[in-house]
């Protein structure tokens, strides 16, 4: 709830000058801290009020507030708005004549505006620098500062030149606001700026009429079904909806399907786009023309349309900064909204390879820990909200307002080849809601000694070994092979079981320390790099690896007329899995009887294996063969 407004002057200012009777939560400390002349640094979430925090000292200060803008679309909407309350205001960008950016700066030096708008770009400029010399300046205020950081999702290097013009300008105080900063992108933040001293505030992460749900899907097609049903759905259509895709050609494509599926006009924003189709799309969209956008993440800032009902990741972002702004355009006027990332393998795979392209490899070990972060974020088993405010450094100290791993009940629509929360199996379901209560944590020496023990039974193994033996060999379990039985490293992760130790091979993967070979695994330059102990480990065993492990069943052998047999689990394993994938449907249009049972009595542990086994082929590995595996390895207790 906002806070109750008194009769001091910042709050009578609120009042007279934005009609506002209380400050939203946040926001006050703020403002105080600005007024008193003390450098901030605030990192407020999208809605939160970021931008009153220096309009307001601005119109309460003596001389001009600057303004360091990343976007000429979002200068315009508040120059827009504070012209409309009376207080005056300008920008100087590209879209505005020679003749118009002279007036804005001679109404600045004269005290006629109180605010000046600048993209970072302008500021490099040494005549404009020069020009802004002669003027009184108050405060620069630098928005989206996170752009300063090249720690952040966004670096831009203009942002990190704004330590020199503050030399230059000398204003007597300087405020940066943002609306995603981890710990690190603040601390850097503070040191890029040369801020002394500042005061550093950070609330409000938790949004509580947000759902947030994450869907796993085998195939690609399902997935775009899937973002078809949910916009259609009624309650996504009580307001409007941003969809988000990861390139060009994709926006291009999704829109094209929504269209043609929902039947309504569907406006498209990417950077490929000339000004004039942006700005067009955007106008349609923010008057009410059109209902869903599909767009980059180029849409983000400036983009304030109240009635947003839906967010959709049509693909996974690379960064947790990058996806907690994005969903932060829903809900904006504070009712109930659903925020859904639909999730398919291959989106990994190419965030991993445009990462390897980094050049600076103190950089790209970075992406690849925020990668890794927005891995775990994906396939975590705990709650969505919780997992978004560990990362930014926020404790979350009330119950989740609402996510598929703690209200499954509650996710808007479903579809064929993602299974929700809800329909796994109770003792499952248990574990989940346990987990609720463990927040993320930062790596123990624990986690170190088995990352490099597990790295380390990875080189000994070669390339050539599927990942299934390795995690067999790590946890020292008989029938991965007499060689991988030989080595050093057979069973240096026993307590683990092999269960654990795949899900720990998974999150070196994640984490950038390992990488594919085909069926097998290798270490790259940074798995070396942490195995030999000479770089940091920032990786953490998965919530559950480490547990008692549960005495093995008695093997028990079903036949069949053709002569095939079987472990019981296994048999079991697949028909729960045949019976969640079918979804309704019957379930020998998934596999027959006959094919489950192979199935289960070849148990395949790699693409060769699984393609050997009779009534399967590539379709249906390319259909869900890894799903497979997966569901045969655990039930083998591996």
């Amino acid at each position: 709830m906002p806070t109750p407004a008194t009769t001091d002057a910042p709050s009578a200012a609120l009042l007279r000058h934005f009609g506002f009777s209380a400050f939203q939560p946040g926001q006050r400390p703020v403002i105080d801290a600005v007024l008193a002349g003390r450098p901030t640094v605030a990192v407020m979430p999208t809605g939160a009020g970021k931008s009153l925090c220096y309009q307001l000292p601005a119109v309460m200060s003596d001389g001009l507030t600057l303004v360091v803008s990343p976007l000429i679309s979002l200068m315009k909407d508040q120059v827009d708005g504070l012209n409309a309350r009376g207080i005056g205001a300008a920008a100087v960008n590209s879209h505005i004549s020679a003749a118009e950016q002279r007036d804005a700066l001679a109404r600045a030096r004269s005290g006629e505006i109180k605010l000046l708008y600048v993209a970072p770009e302008r500021l490099a400029l040494p005549h404009f620098v020069e020009q802004l010399g002669a003027v009184d300046l108050a405060m620069i205020a630098i928005d989206e500062a996170h752009c300063i950081s090249q720690w952040g999702h966004d670096f831009r290097p203009d942002y990190r030149r704004l330590k020199e013009t503050l030399r230059a300008l000398r204003p007597r105080n300087v405020v940066a606001c943002t609306a995603t900063a981890t710990p690190d992108v603040r601390d850097d933040i503070v040191a890029s700026l040369g801020l002394e001293s500042p005061a550093v505030f950070v609330s409000g992460f938790l949004r509580t009429n947000l759902y947030v749900d994450v869907r796993v899907h085998a195939k690609a097609a399902a997935r775009d079904a899937g973002i078809v049903e949910l916009l259609r759905r009624p309650e996504a259509q009580t307001g409007a909806a941003i969809v988000y895709a990861s390139s060009r050609k994709r926006v291009e494509a999704l829109g094209a399907l929504l269209g043609a599926r929902l039947g309504e006009p569907v406006v498209v924003y990417h950077a490929g786009l000339d000004g004039d189709a942006r700005r067009e799309g955007q106008e349609r969209f923010m008057s009410g023309q059109a209902r869903v956008a599909v767009a980059t993440n180029a849409f983000g800032m400036g983009v304030d349309r109240s009635d947003v009902r839906v967010v959709v990741h049509a693909d996974m972002p690379r960064t947790l900064e990058a996806y907690y702004q994005e969903i932060g355009r829903a809900g904006r006027d504070k009712q109930p909204a659903q925020c859904v990332l639909f999730y398919h393998p291959s989106d990994l795979r190419v965030h991993e390879f445009l990462v390897s392209q980094t050049e600076d490899p103190r950089l790209r070990a970075h992406e690849q820990r925020k990668l890794a972060d927005m891995r775990r974020f994906v396939y975590g088993r705990y709650c969505r909200h919780r997992a978004v405010l560990d990362y930014f450094g926020e404790r979350m100290s009330t119950e989740c307002p609402g996510c598929d791993q703690c209200a499954p009940e509650h996710r808007l629509g479903t579809v064929s080849d993602a299974v929700p929360t809800a329909s796994r199996p109770r003792r499952e379901r248990a574990e989940v809601r346990a987990a609720h209560s463990t927040p993320l944590r930062d790596p123990d020496e624990g986690d170190r000694d088995r990352a490099r023990r597990a790295l380390a039974g990875v080189a000994r193994a070669g390339v050539d070994v599927s990942s299934t033996k390795i995690a067999g060999m790590l946890a020292g379990e008989p029938g991965c092979g007499a060689t991988l039985e030989r080595l050093s490293t057979f069973g240096v992760l026993r307590e683990l079981g092999s269960r654990g130790c795949s899900a720990v091979l998974r999150e070196l993967v994640g984490g950038g320390l390992l990488a594919r070979a085909g069926d097998g695994l290798r270490l790259t330059p940074d798995g070396v790099e942490v195995m030999a102990g000479r770089a940091p480990v920032t990786f953490v065993v998965p919530a559950g690896a480490v547990a008692p492990r549960a005495p093995r069943r008695e093997r028990v052998v079903l036949s069949d007329d053709a002569g095939l047999e079987a472990d019981a689990r296994v048999v079991e394993a697949l028909r729960e899995w045949r019976l969640g994938r079918a979804a309704g449907r019957p379930a020998f249009t998934v596999c027959s009887n006959r094919t489950l049972l192979a199935l289960a009595a070849a148990a395949p542990s790699s693409e060769r294996e699984f393609m050997s086994v009779h009534g399967l082929g590539a379709q249906r590995w390319r259909d869900w063969g890894e799903e497979v595996i997966g569901v045969i390895a655990s039930a083998r207790g591996r």
